[in-house]
Parts: C-alpha cells; structure tokens; sequence
C-alpha cells in the first residue's frame, strides 16, 4: 500500500528494514501474519510445569537501586530519556535480563504529571505505533513508558529476530516470559512512582496485541495501577489458539500430540488474564476490539470485557488489520480515556469506529472460473448471516460483488463485472 502507513499488531514484519516503513495495524501477507495466538501455541508443551520455580504474577519484585536513565533527543513538546534496569527474573539470554524503557514526558507542565505504561506487539522491530502513542499521550499531558518487552527488540541476542526466542514449544518458558513481563512492568512501575515529575497515584496501563494482553495480566493482579486499556487483545487463551485464523498448523500439531483446548486451558491458567480480574476496577477499563477480527477472535474479546462489567468497550467495525484505517482516532480514543481517568474530564467514548473492511479471497463464477481478488467492504449488515457488498480487484478486471456468508468465510451471491452479472462463490478473509 504506496504511501499507507500501517502497522502489525500480531503479525512479524518480514525483515527490520520493511519495519521502517511500516506500523503496527496491517499485515505483510499471509504467509507472515502469526497472531499473539500462534506466538503462544508454539510455546506450549504439555510437560513438567515448574510452577515452584518461578515467582507469581502477583507478586512484587524485590526493590533494586540499579536503575540507569539516559537523556535522548527530545521533541518541542515532550521530555524523552531511556531508562534501564536488570528484569527481577534472570534468563539464559543475557540481553533478555535487561529491561528498556523509552521514557516520555510533557514539557513545561507545572506539576507532577499522570503515567501509562505502554506494550507494543508481538515481533516488533521497532516501536513507532507506541511512540505515536506516547506523543498523544503527551499532548493531552500525560507522561508514557514505552516498555520492550522480553525477548524483542534490544531484549534479543545479536543475529536473532526480535521475539524469535519466544517461540519456543515449551510451557515453562511461556509461563517464565509472561510472568518476566507482568514482573518487569512492576519494576517500572517502582521507578515511575518515585519520580519527581510523575504523579504516582496516576498511573495506567496500555497494550497492543501481545501488548494489550500482558497490559490486562498486569491490571488484573496489580491493584495499583489505577486504569488500563486493552487494544485489539483478549482473554481465554486457549481458545484464542483453538480458533484463530492463523493457528490451524498448531492446532493440527497439537491434536496430533492428543493435546485439547481443555489442556491447554488448565496449562495456561497461571498467565490467563481471566484468572486475574480486578472485577471492581471495570470501570477503569477501556477495550477496544474489531467487529469482525478473525485472529483474536471476537468472542474472546468478549470474555475479557465481561470479565469487567463496567468497562467501556469500542467496536471498530472492521476485521483485525482493518484498524489501520483507524489508527489516529484509535490512539485519540486511548487519549481521550487516560485524560478523563486522571483528570476527572467528562468522557464518553463512541461505540464503535467506521473503517472499512478489507478482504481478501478467492472467486468463482462460471465466466471467470476461479481467481484471487482484494478489496474493501462497500456494505455489510450486522446481523447474522450477514450480507455484503464488496468491490474486488481481480487479475480479470475488477468485479463487484454481494453475497452471503454460510460458514467460515465461505459466501453465495451475485458477481458483476462491466460487462455481464453471474451467480458466484467467494471465500474469504477479513483482514
């Protein structure tokens, strides 16, 4: 997409320089989209589980004075610095044991300032979607911590690919990741709360994907995190791997092992957000989830939202990749509910985002047979099944087309082109 800039919430970009110029909301192709899913399916293994060994989610690390800040070029509007520290869990990876932490505050803000801690996706290669965040964090004065999380980015040996080590077919390791992450979080969150410009009982929470998975992990078992934000993630692991999109080789690798959604569920159930939920907090909680995303499922995002009853949920209404239509209005929409927790200002958040939906599949008709097509939603109705109209560009020629959808992206309607209008079949993907 010339001149599109866009970004990928769970999917690995293809190689750091392709990362420069893209940010976190839309895929690279198919065949490198792996979801937050797929990531921790191919952590799992249904082995010894280790739990003795490593500290709990709800605990708090033990105090450590080795914190290291460094000024860096700072904007007009915003102070920035990058902080260090040693992770309270030691690893294997020597580069993995230190925490970064790229440290944004507002400039020439008369007093102490509120906080969110913010997670980027998996398979970052770099952080720009969370930084543009930060910056409207910054505006609305409010300072932000832009944390890496383990195993990417600087947090990865040189030679390996930013959360490659992640993927490991290992239980243990995924319960030590996901615990070194809600633990790393609380160690900056002991630095933040001791800084002179930051306001300690004003700090929240925000995540992206992976992100925003972890983000609801730490919400749930750190009551002193007074508010957080959970963008395009969700809870029931499990069944987030049984039933996303992108995980059918893992689900076919694991069934071959005899493992179910069920094994997986009890394995997982240390790390779960859903097992640590801050019911009372709901109204502290913004979720913001995609009507029609096929790789966290919708219903998980349910789970998760009414795991916090009171919590204020926006729709966008596309598929997962589709918010990078909506990428400035989602981070106004983050803003805008940071600004209203801290300051008391009145918020109400819209319902839902218009972005259009992007598909993408495969057509039969009788006159063309069979051919690949992309293109965008022109009409689709709420209810189910739920008809639309979608405009495809064909290697034919393009063609419009509308139909319904019977099962798992596979649809029945009329395909027109300039030429003539026949009956057709489309299987396809929302991105």
């Amino acid at each position: 997409m010339v001149g599109l800039k866009v970004a990928v919430f769970l999917s690995r970009p293809a190689s750091p320089r392709a990362s420069s110029s893209v940010s976190a909301f839309a895929p690279k192709g198919r065949q490198n989209a792996m979801a937050i899913a797929a990531a921790l399916a191919a952590f799992i293994s249904l082995g010894s589980t280790a739990r003795g060994q490593l500290p709990s989610v709800h605990d708090i690390p033990p105090e450590t004075q080795d914190y290291v800040e460094t000024p860096r070029s700072s904007g007009p509007d915003q102070i920035a610095s990058i902080l260090r520290f040693p992770s309270p869990i030691s690893t294997k990876v020597q580069e993995n044991n230190t925490v970064e932490a790229e440290i944004y505050l507002p400039r020439d803000v008369p007093s102490r300032v509120p906080c969110v801690i913010l997670l980027h996706f998996w398979g970052a290669t770099d952080l720009a979607i969370v930084q543009s965040l930060a910056r409207q964090l910054n505006r609305n004065g409010i300072g932000a911590a832009v944390m890496v999380l383990p195993y990417h980015l600087r947090r990865s040996p040189p030679g390996v690919r930013s959360g490659e080590l992640a993927l490991q077919a290992d239980v243990n390791h995924l319960r030590e990741s996901m615990t070194q992450a809600v633990l790393d979080v609380k160690r900056l969150y002991a630095w933040l709360s001791r800084h002179p410009a930051i306001d300690g009982s004003k700090i929240g929470v925000a995540g992206i994907s992976l992100g925003g998975v972890v983000a609801s992990l730490c919400f749930g078992v750190d009551d002193r995190l007074s508010s957080g934000a959970f963008v395009l993630a969700g809870g029931d692991l499990a069944h987030l791997i049984w039933n996303s999109s992108v995980t059918l080789e893992a689900r076919l690798d694991f069934r071959r092992q005899g493992v179910t959604e069920d094994d997986l569920r009890r394995e997982l159930a240390d790390v779960e957000p859903l097992e640590h939920v801050r019911q009372a907090a709901g109204e502290n909680v913004l979720i913001i989830a995609a009507k029609f995303d096929e790789v966290v499922p919708p219903e998980d995002t349910k789970k998760l939202a009414e795991a916090y009853p009171s919590s204020r949920v926006v729709t966008l209404d596309s598929g997962h990749y589709g918010a990078v239509f909506a990428e400035n209005r989602i981070h106004r929409t983050v803003a805008d509910f940071f600004r209203s927790e801290f300051f008391g200002a009145p918020y109400t958040p819209p319902s839902s985002l218009r972005t259009p939906t992007i598909r993408v599949g495969v057509h039969y008709d009788p006159e063309t047979d069979v051919t690949l097509g992309v293109g965008i939603d022109l009409f689709r109705m709420k209810r189910q099944p739920s008809p639309f109209v979608a405009g495809l560009l064909t290697p034919r020629g393009p063609i419009l087309y509308g139909g319904v959808e019977i099962s798992n992206g596979l649809s029945v309607g009329v395909a027109a082109t300039t030429e003539r209008a026949t009956w057709g079949i489309l299987w396809s993907i929302v991105l």
